[in-house]
């Protein structure tokens, strides 16, 4: 025998709105025209004739509802003679893992005492966002501001299935500058450094195209996309010389050349929002090359920071309502850099024979993190967490910069050349007590 479906009448987003009915009135005509000022579709159980039980009917729009606030005064409800509970009680334990929002009136002098342990357990659990109110106006501007914040940082779309092509032209009056050709000072030191756009050195600007594709499915529970886009690059800047021979010019922007570039690249993305279980993947493919007239002979090469592939996983699973674990973990292909391919000795000196421009990769990046939260009791109105984590747990040696070591006799042109790796951040545990008033 087939179960039988009952649909809310709206299928849009919907928003289950649960509170007694009588003593709650006005309070739930304004929840209502909040709801619908944002142009979401309010669910309300209301009295009358339905051809389904009424539990069966407030469970069916409850489970297809995606976000779900609780109005709470005095009274408890009834109990029905085959529950334990109200059904006031019973929808917020059956919204489950649903975005709450709570609303609690206040003054109360005659709170039944079933309904205060019920608000004392809400106020208990840190992940639940609870607000007090006085007057029907007052529910109403805080319902707005409050569900306009969760609808945009969930990611609820009114366009439940998206496209969209935008084009973008970004200006940029600060640069970061690269060294187009090596010295002997930047095999010991990082080279970046930004400078401002002058009267001889036109800002960088760029032209980009977008073209994505968005998907929410199983009532929002998962958000997946893909981007593909592409980016052309104008009046880029590289340093000729290397960055110590750069300072030594009279001019600094002599030792300068300009050139193109581009970017382009798709992205995957998917997303669990709602469960125990949460967590996304993201994935990126992308090429990132330049082109200057006096660099590499004119021919197109990759930019330091070009990474052609990028993972990202984070996922969080929440134990108890104390308790949650998360982990983390990033993967990048390593920086492009020029590197000397032959040494030559000439007069009693080492002169270097670089390779192509970019044509090196370093060692790719990745690491993994965890951490463990700890949520304490809330005390007068004082939130508080326990937090340990480890950041890079398997102590992971990521390449920060790479450089040569020469050792011998160049007297007897005897040397011996080794590429040296320079690495920071190696495994750190660390744990934190934060508070929220």
């Amino acid at each position: 025998m087939s179960q039988r479906l009952i649909r809310t009448p709206d299928q849009r987003l919907r928003v289950f709105v649960s509170s007694t009915l009588q003593e709650l009135a006005g309070e739930r005509q304004a929840a209502r025209a909040a709801v619908e000022q944002l142009r979401l579709a309010p669910v309300m159980f209301e009295l009358g004739a339905r051809p389904h039980p009424a539990q069966e009917l407030y469970r069916a729009y409850l489970d297809q509802s995606h976000i779900f606030i609780g109005i709470y005064w005095q009274k408890y409800g009834w109990v029905a003679p085959d529950m334990d509970t109200s059904g006031l009680e019973d929808e917020f334990v059956q919204a489950a893992h649903k975005p709450k929002l709570i609303y609690i009136k206040q003054p109360a002098p005659d709170r039944e005492p079933r309904l205060k342990e019920l608000l004392d357990r809400i106020k208990g659990d840190s992940r639940i966002s609870y607000k007090y109110f006085s007057t029907a106006a007052e529910l109403r501007e805080l319902i707005e501001g409050d569900l306009a914040a969760v609808t945009h940082a969930t990611g609820y779309e009114q366009s439940i299935l998206g496209l969209k092509l935008p084009l973008k032209q970004t200006p940029n009056l600060l640069r970061i500058l690269e060294t187009g050709r090596p010295s002997v000072i930047e095999d010991t030191l990082t080279s970046d450094i930004w400078i401002p756009s002058t009267e001889a050195v036109r800002p960088q600007d760029g032209d980009q195209v977008t073209l994505g594709y968005y998907h929410n499915f199983s009532q929002n529970m998962f958000v997946g996309s893909v981007e593909a886009y592409y980016k052309s690059l104008h009046n880029q800047v590289e340093m000729l010389y290397g960055l110590g021979a750069s300072f030594q010019e009279t001019s600094f922007e002599k030792s300068l050349t300009r050139g193109k570039g581009y970017s382009s690249g798709i992205e995957f993305f998917l997303q669990k929002r709602r469960g125990d279980l949460t967590g996304s993947v993201g994935y990126a493919f992308s090429y990132s090359e330049r082109k200057f007239d006096e660099i590499n002979n004119g021919l197109w090469f990759p930019a330091k920071y070009d990474r052609r592939h990028e993972i990202n996983v984070v996922s969080a699973y929440t134990i108890n309502a104390r308790w949650d674990v998360s982990v983390a973990f990033v993967y990048a292909s390593g920086n492009a850099m020029t590197i000397p391919e032959q040494k030559y000795f000439i007069e009693g000196s080492v002169l270097n024979e670089y390779g192509r421009t970019n044509s090196f990769r370093m060692p790719a990046y990745h690491r993994m993190d965890l951490s463990l939260t700890y949520h304490l009791r809330a005390r007068h109105l004082l939130e508080s967490n326990l937090n340990f984590s480890v950041f890079n747990v398997y102590n992971r040696a990521n390449p920060f910069l790479l450089f040569f070591e020469v050792k011998g006799d160049i007297q007897h042109y005897n040397l011996e050349v080794s590429a040296k790796q320079v690495s920071i951040f190696p495994i750190l545990p660390s744990l934190s007590w934060s508070f929220k008033i």
